[in-house]
């Protein structure tokens, strides 16, 4: 009996400290404070980019200052007995290029800025006969015809310049684009900013009304969106020249009905020995036929140019405005970003007073 009282009550005292436990339990032991772990560094920044060079249009932040120092230089430009503007013998941005004009372009400038230049009209001219509808347009005076003063047509004539001039235009302006490439240093490209500058206030100034009011805004737009497009012009009349040239050879193996081609041919044989003339014989061929035959003979005079030596020029990729300059064109030609809705144009530049 007393077996059984001792195996009962031992089961009694067991259950009594079990129910305990659950009742109140004891506290926990604090938690182990966890080993130092250093913060993240912060990730490396990238190397500052250079800063914007003189002449830079697609960058819009602030541009340094350069000071040029004083030196006798000669204008791009003359005036006449009238005091009119007289026409220029060039581009007015390549005549800034000329030691005459800019005395900080020296002899030892001149190989690398030739290469340049010879790759930049190699590759207009292409551009400009791809493109031959546009650039005929801009050649008949399509610019001239648009209106931007009126509020209505202002916007829709910006619109129809940017899309005549654009695509001609792959390079954007010579001075900026030659300064991205490091091709000239930031004293030359401040002087080829200042050269081209008067040239363009002297033209400015002529067109400025007698009551010395603005000038008409419509002038501006013109001015400006035919100044893209000159470089274009002139890369399709070095194709006409080649075009009328080389006649006899190219035309056979353009595309063209045997028929025209000796016809085309025909009346090349006594062309002019001047450019000009050359260039208004093509045209007075042509003026009848349509664009594609025009197309296919340029871009059959053109197929006989010598391939510029070493690497292609590329045109720097569109951007909205903040691309820095020392950003490679060469390395990914089909890196450009969607276009962005291009900001307001102003109807005259802000330092006209």
């Amino acid at each position: 009996m007393k077996k059984y009282l001792t195996v009962i009550l031992g089961g009694l005292m067991t259950f009594g400290v079990a129910s305990a436990q659950v009742v109140t339990p004891p506290t926990p032991a604090p938690a182990k404070t966890p080993d130092y772990v250093p913060p993240p560094q912060p990730a490396a920044q990238p190397p500052a980019q250079p800063a914007p060079k003189p002449g830079n249009t697609q960058y819009k932040g602030p541009a340094k200052k350069i000071a040029i120092p004083k030196v006798d230089y000669k204008p791009i430009f003359e005036k006449g007995p009238d005091g009119k503007v007289l026409p220029i013998s060039d581009s007015a941005q390549r005549l800034t290029l000329l030691e005459v004009h800019n005395p900080f372009m020296k002899d030892t400038d001149r190989a690398k800025v030739a290469e340049y230049l010879s790759k930049r009209d190699h590759r207009m001219e292409t551009v400009a006969v791809d493109n031959l509808d546009l650039t005929e347009k801009v050649e008949s005076g399509e610019i001239d015809r648009l209106d931007f003063v009126s509020p209505d047509t202002q916007r829709m004539a910006f619109t129809n310049a940017r899309a005549m001039t654009e695509p001609i235009s792959p390079f954007g302006d010579l001075i900026s684009d030659m300064s991205r490439r490091d091709l000239l240093n930031d004293v030359q490209g401040a002087m080829c900013d200042k050269l081209w500058k008067e040239y363009q206030n002297a033209l400015r100034e002529e067109n400025r009304p007698a009551s010395g009011k603005r000038v008409d805004a419509t002038w501006m737009g013109r001015f400006i969106y035919n100044d893209k497009a000159a470089e274009a012009l002139v890369a399709l009349n070095r194709a006409r020249v080649l075009a009328v040239t080389k006649a006899a050879d190219v035309l056979p193996k353009s595309g063209l009905d045997s028929a025209l081609a000796s016809t085309l041919t025909e009346g090349c044989k006594k062309a002019p020995a001047d450019a000009k003339g050359r260039v208004d014989l093509f045209k007075s061929l042509t003026k009848d036929l349509p664009i594609e035959q025009r197309r296919a003979w340029l871009k059959a005079a053109l197929a006989t140019r010598p391939e510029p030596q070493g690497e292609p020029l590329i045109p720097f990729p569109k951007n909205t405005g903040r691309r820095q300059p020392a950003e490679d064109p060469n390395a990914d030609p089909n890196a450009e970003p969607p276009p962005a809705e291009p900001a307001p144009e102003p109807t005259e530049p802000a330092q006209n007073k």
